[in-house]
């Protein structure tokens, strides 16, 4: 357009001019056509080397005013320009995310690894870093793109419930600018419900609600950790507020509510939110039906799960292999092999073929009867079905052998797991160590232990305190803090249980002083001592007073003490050869009574002994005669005690006015 305007500046303007000179001259038609075209020439010329003065001031003038200084600076004389910046000619745009070549590629690759959050974390992790240029200068596009590969890599920790890593890719959107939002924050508290943590969802669903509306997803998931939790009332608070949102809840709501219920073995409470859903119009699929039968299972109603079995069946629902195996399992876990038999031939019936869950399932139920052979005869069946065991099944024999000591059994299913190239888990390694630990062969016992660190596994608490038990039971106090020590190194939390290993093991060994030590170390570790540890620490004390100093300490620290505290503290007495030992063990057994706690047989026995040391014959027999009168049934131990204070013939008339059967050699034993 200028160049335009200049051209008819030039071609108009020029003959204008020289007709207006000659007018002044008086002369307005001496201009010839060769005069015009001359000054026209000229004017052309003048025009064009103007144009050009301008345009090299504009090239020159205008890199002051637009580039950066950085790229004004020019380059010293005689310097080594190779190791210098070279000064930019012009701004080069960065690479967008977006337009990155791998971008979708990548993505598909991260979808395939949404149950491995570790390789899923390795693998963004080197992926933004290969893409660093591109995340420099961000624009929204890029941004939203950015959120969906976060969002993906968040949806991997679910699995494994790990909010602690969740929460760092969290942090990092924040850092790069990225705003969360409601799949994001859906997916951290999916998380938190996997793993059950109802304070943690709840405070996911706090700092949504800061930011956005929570939506329904987010509502559900909060119930859903709910209900991993067992927390039936919470479940159904968060349901109500979904409500008052003016949500509409969805049939995951419903069956999580029914769920929570059904973990507390609520079987009413799930069956009453199953027909709430019904009356909501919301169409209640199989699922809903299984986790009611689960949870009257689970209470032992048996009848009434089969009701609902039933109830399913009429409604239109076909009955699937987990309804029958839900059925299965709580007639498994009371033993009741007939019943789950039976049930099984009933779902063949209805054309439901068994499958491993429910073979592995008649195993448990033949082991719950205590038929090892039966176990075995249905392990055997997997075969002749086309099943091959899982895991688990072998891990379920192995549990039973390793309960009975029977390391025979319990290492020949560890080797056919590995014949049939099924990798042992840390569980089998645990019950073949406890199997060799119940046989009294700690050497083995340890081997597995080292077998099963070398194989990658890392041994829990459990491990380490079934190993520290067999040194405690035999009063080695030096063995079992070895291998408490070494869980130590391995990072293993020790909990409470395991300290009241250790302070049994003083007990055992009679060192009140180390039984001290280690009840202050579980203290200073921020265990809270329970009845266990006082317990122990009372029997740990070998002295009357030192008991009773536990005891009063127990209750300070509103601890209650139960008939095995009360029964530590009267044993102490019964080996105490005190004169008054007796009559501080009838005044323990008062206060006893007087705080409702029932004795026991074996707290009788105790208490006796004492009154026996100390020759106390009519509290013995008020003691005898009141264990009777209480429905406590005495045992051989009781008439030796009872004989030995009152003599052999005082025994069998008391026996005989309570119509007591004495045993032949007690009859004529003389008292001691």
């Amino acid at each position: 357009r200028n160049k335009l305007t200049v051209c008819v500046c030039v071609h108009v303007s020029s003959p204008c001019a020289c007709w207006m000179e000659n007018c002044a001259l008086g002369n307005p038609w001496q201009m010839t056509r060769s005069t015009c075209y001359a000054d026209w020439r000229k004017a052309r010329l003048r025009t064009t080397l103007l144009l050009g003065i301008l345009c090299l001031s504009f090239c020159l003038l205008v890199p002051l005013f637009v580039l950066p200084p950085t790229c004004r600076t020019p380059i010293a004389a005689g310097a080594d320009v190779s190791s210098q910046e070279r000064p930019l000619v012009a701004r080069r745009s960065a690479p967008k995310f977006r337009d990155s070549p791998g971008l979708w590629p990548n993505m598909r690759k991260l979808n395939t690894m949404t149950m491995d959050s570790v390789e899923a974390e390795e693998f963004v992790t080197e992926w933004l870093q290969a893409d660093a240029d591109s995340m420099i200068d961000l624009d929204n596009a890029d941004k939203r793109q950015l959120r969906m590969v976060h969002n993906t890599l968040l949806k991997t920790f679910r699995p494994s419930g790990d909010i602690v890593r969740a929460a760092d890719w969290y942090q990092r959107m924040l850092e790069r600018g990225i705003r969360p939002n409601a799949p994001t924050f859906g997916k951290l508290i999916a998380v938190c419900a996997s793993a059950g943590l109802v304070q943690e969802a709840e405070h996911w669903l706090d700092v949504m609600s800061a930011a956005m509306e929570p939506d329904i997803v987010a509502f559900s998931a909060v119930v859903d950790a709910c209900s991993k939790a067992a927390d039936a009332e919470r479940a159904k608070h968060w349901f109500g507020r979904a409500v008052e949102k003016g949500l509409a809840p969805d049939y995951f709501m419903y069956v999580s509510v029914i769920d929570a219920h059904a973990q507390m073995g609520d079987g009413e409470g799930a069956a009453q939110w199953l027909q709430k859903g019904l009356a909501a119009g919301i169409t209640m699929g199989i699922y809903s039906y299984n986790a009611v039968i689960n949870a009257f299972c689970r209470s032992g109603d048996l009848p009434s799960a089969n009701h609902w079995l039933d109830s399913a069946k009429a409604v239109g629902h076909e009955l699937d292999i987990t309804s029958y195996n839900t059925m299965l399992n709580a007639l498994a876990n009371s033993g009741d092999i007939d019943g789950a038999e039976k049930l099984m031939r009933r779902g063949m019936e209805n054309g439901q073929q068994p499958d491993e869950v429910t073979y592995t399932t008649l195993v448990k139920a033949a082991i719950a009867k205590g038929d090892l052979h039966l176990a075995e005869s249905w392990f055997d069946r997997f075969p002749s079905a086309g099943l091959k065991p899982a895991l688990v099944t072998y891990g379920t024999m192995m549990s039973a052998f390793a309960e009975k000591g029977n390391v025979t059994g319990a290492q020949y299913y560890f080797d056919e797991a590995q014949r049939a190239e099924q990798r042992p888990n840390s569980h089998m390694y645990s019950s073949l160590m406890q199997a060799y630990v119940k046989s009294h062969d700690l050497e083995s016992a340890q081997k597995v232990l080292q077998a099963s660190l070398e194989a990658g596994h890392n041994p829990n608490n459990v491990v380490y305190t079934t190993l520290i038990n067999a040194y405690a039971e035999k009063g080695d106090i030096d063995g079992a803090t070895f291998w408490f020590d070494e869980a130590r190194k391995r990072n293993v939390v020790m909990l409470l249980y395991t300290y009241n290993v250790m302070m049994k093991a003083c007990a055992k060994a009679r060192d009140w002083k180390s039984a001290t030590t280690w009840y202050e170390r579980a203290v200073a570790d921020g265990c809270r001592p329970d009845a266990f540890t006082y317990t122990t620490m009372i029997s740990a004390s070998g002295s009357i007073s030192g008991a009773e100093s536990w005891l009063n300490r127990m209750c300070s620290a509103r601890v209650s003490p139960n008939v095995v505290s009360y029964g530590a503290v009267l044993k102490t007495c019964a080996k105490s050869r005190h004169k008054d030992a007796g009559a501080k063990a009838y005044a323990l057994f008062s206060r006893m009574l007087e705080e409702g706690i029932w004795p026991n047989t074996i707290t009788y026995n105790a208490l006796l002994q004492s009154l026996k040391n100390c020759k106390m014959a009519r509290p013995a027999e008020a003691v005898f005669k009141q264990m009777i009168e209480n429905g406590c049934k005495p045992d051989y131990y009781s008439r030796v005690y009872l004989a030995r204070t009152v003599g052999a013939d005082r025994m069998n008339e008391i026996c005989a006015e309570l119509g007591i059967e004495v045993e032949p050699d007690l009859r004529a034993k003389p008292s001691k």
